[in-house]
């Protein structure tokens, strides 16, 4: 009887598994690893701050951008990476201000270099589109991980949409191996990260919440 119970368990553990378990769609299985790569598009990776007394918009110099993931191709769920950056490659297109935001008031680039996002796995993962005759993807989902600034971490969950390409004559033109470009944009409040900035200055020059938009590419190894 207790062997009956157990495998019956297991069996209900084993179908849930496969109820929230999304393929590609594509034929594939098993895992592959993925890095950035600039000759697949060109990465972006964007901040604008809104305040009353002034509006800053700027980018990351996409070398200062280093990124990778793993995925599991029948469970999308289970895709695991990371990004991170280098403060210094923060520019808003006035190198005194840039200095600023690289001080110990604001991100602390001597004692914090990098900004890293740890993904964990992937949430509501739904195939928006399936052409499988040209190999090609795309779906949405939430990428759930964690954040680290400026010596802080914070759970964050990021909506994401992406396109995955599987390696053909016409992908080889840009990079061998399968084609990934992911794409977003979400927001983060400075105070979750205890940046305070110059006295006065978050909340009328310095937005207290700051946007994000980003584009990145990446081919198979």
């Amino acid at each position: 009887m207790i062997h009956r119970i157990f495998f019956i368990i297991i069996f209900a553990t084993l179908k849930v598994y496969q109820i929230n378990a999304t393929d590609l769609k594509l034929g594939l299985s098993g895992e592959k690893n993925f890095v950035l790569n600039s000759n697949v598009g060109s990465n972006e990776l964007k901040f604008i701050s809104n305040a009353p007394l002034e509006d800053i918009s700027g980018k990351v110099d996409p070398k200062t951008i280093t990124s990778s993931f793993k995925m599991n191709l029948s469970n999308l769920e289970e895709t695991i990476g990371e990004v991170r950056f280098k403060v210094e490659g923060m520019q808003t297109g006035i190198s005194r201000r840039d200095k600023h935001l690289q001080s110990s008031d604001w991100l602390d680039a001597k004692n914090y270099p990098e900004i890293i996002f740890k993904l964990n796995n992937l949430e509501k993962v739904s195939i928006l589109s399936n052409e499988f005759s040209l190999g090609r993807t795309v779906l949405s989902a939430n990428a759930r991980g964690v954040f680290s600034i400026h010596g802080k971490t914070k759970e964050f969950t990021i909506p994401i949409k992406l396109t995955y390409l599987k390696e053909s004559e016409a992908t080889r033109k840009r990079a061998s191996g399968d084609l990934v470009f992911v794409e977003g944009n979400f927001e983060l409040a400075l105070k979750d990260f205890d940046v305070k900035g110059a006295s006065g200055i978050i909340g009328s020059k310095v937005g207290e919440v700051i946007k994000i938009n980003f584009q990145l590419f990446y081919s198979s190894k």
